[in-house]
């Protein structure tokens, strides 16, 4: 095979993955329909590909609103195909059923695509959290904690939860600048390991 036809077939592949990549944004709950929920909050996600084995999905049955920072197997091409199909199965999830709690998502979503587990029946345990104040969530792949900096050492799921919270006091777009550089301080010139996504979202409660 000549190199021209080798170039060719690879600028072909190259241009295949970068509209799937297009097709994935696309997939994303838009920016307009989160403000319009959330009001207060922040987005992080960072593909370690040109696509994304992680997705982050917003839905919505009768009065309740669901938020999912979701990390499939995988990275790049594979990761994403089964990030299309968990986003897909989520959102018809939520459509069809129609679903009023996140366990019972969460069981339907591992009916439709569940892989191999440990436990003989895999179980979801919904976990109530009343918001009596001012309160800051965060959801999060584990993209970020393994990552790896010039010695090789991850930075840790402890110390990305110790940073979060040292930090959960500044508005979210100055926690979201924070966040990114401590990602760039951590990983130096190394490459990303993983794709990260990271969601900071401001919840008030009464008082």
């Amino acid at each position: 095979m000549s190199k021209a036809v080798i170039e060719e077939e690879n600028r072909n592949i190259m241009a295949s993955i970068t509209y799937a990549r297009k097709i994935q944004q696309a997939s994303l709950p838009t920016e307009e329909r989160l403000k319009n929920v959330l009001k207060d909050y922040f987005i992080i996600f960072r593909p370690r590909d040109i696509v994304s084995g992680d997705f982050y999905w917003f839905g919505q049955s009768g009065r309740r609103h669901f938020i999912a920072a979701v990390d499939c197997s995988g990275h790049g091409v594979p990761g994403a195909f089964l990030s299309m199909m968990g986003n897909m199965e989520l959102t018809e999830i939520v459509k069809e059923k129609p679903v009023h709690d996140p366990a019972a998502l969460l069981m339907h979503l591992h009916n439709a695509i569940g892989g191999r587990q440990r436990e003989k029946k895999r179980t979801f345990k919904n976990h109530a959290v009343p918001i009596r104040s001012e309160t800051v969530l965060y959801l999060t792949t584990d993209g970020f904690a393994d990552q790896n900096n010039s010695e090789n050492k991850k930075y840790g799921s402890l110390r990305l939860k110790q940073f979060l919270q040292a930090h959960a006091h500044l508005p979210m777009d100055r926690q979201q600048e924070a966040i990114l550089l401590e990602l760039k301080d951590h990983q130096g010139v190394e490459e990303q390991r993983d794709d990260i996504t990271i969601i900071g979202i401001k919840l008030k409660g009464s008082g």
